[in-house]
Parts: structure tokens; sequence; C-alpha cells
């Protein structure tokens, strides 16, 4: 499984890679983590290779596109991926919704630099992505 992590705030970037990566190790994970951000970059990515992958995608992006509009292109490619959208617009969870894009799970930046509380939020997130993954492993 491949781990996008999509956001233009580089240093939220790199606390979300620390933080995510982290918690994929404690759950066992076998994931390779690709180092592209940028849509266009993601999308080229997604294209080239297989599924289903894990997308955690913040809304505001401050390029062509907006998180939710990736989530919608990616879907072309991975119908199957996981999208986590990371973000502190938590008043756009309904257009997340409307866009159809089936998201696993929705993350709020509120509480971002504290570990403490941002951690659970995103175990919480990977404990759902592993037991699906498990769940569709074993029926097939």
């Amino acid at each position: 499984m491949k781990v996008f992590i999509s956001d233009d705030q580089e240093q939220q970037r790199l606390w979300l890679n620390d933080i995510i990566t982290a918690q994929l190790e404690a759950l066992h994970f076998n994931y390779e983590l690709v180092s592209v951000w940028q849509p266009t970059d993601v999308l080229a990515a997604v294209k080239d290779g297989g599924g289903p992958n894990l997308y955690f995608l913040d809304i505001v992006l401050q390029r062509e596109i907006n998180g939710i509009q990736l989530a919608s292109k990616i879907r072309d490619y991975d119908p199957d991926g996981f999208i986590v959208y990371v973000t502190v617009r938590d008043d756009m969870i309904p257009d997340t919704l409307s866009a159809m894009t089936t998201p696993t799970g929705f993350i709020s930046k509120t509480n971002m630099f504290d570990k403490a509380k941002f951690v659970p939020e995103v175990q919480r997130v990977l404990q759902v992505v592993k037991k699906t993954v498990r769940y569709v492993t074993a029926i097939c």
C-alpha cells in the first residue's frame, strides 16, 4: 500500500509524515510512503501504480485544485483507496460528502501539534483501514 500525504504547508506536512509513519509502523502496516504531495504529482503517481492506497489530503490546498477535487480525481484511478481528509476547515465536512469521494475519515487540524490529542485520531482512522484491508484480503 502506498501512502500519500498532500498538504501545501511544509511544517504541517512534515509533522503529518512523522505522526502517520510512526502509527503505520506501530500498527505493522506494509506500506511505502510516497514523497510527492502536489496534486498533479499525486495523480501521476496514482495513475502509474495500483491500489488501494491511503491518502491523507488537506482540503484547502493552495494549488490548482483543492483536496476535495484531488480526491475526486483519485477515485478515477483508485476507486477502493482510503481517503482521509486532514484540515482546519471542519465546516467543509458536508462538501467532502456531497463530492461523493467516500472518505474513510476526517481528522481536524485543530489539535494538530498536540500529540496527546492528534495521535489517537490518526490511530482510529488507521485501525479502520487495517480492519478493512484484513477483511478484503480474507475474502479474496
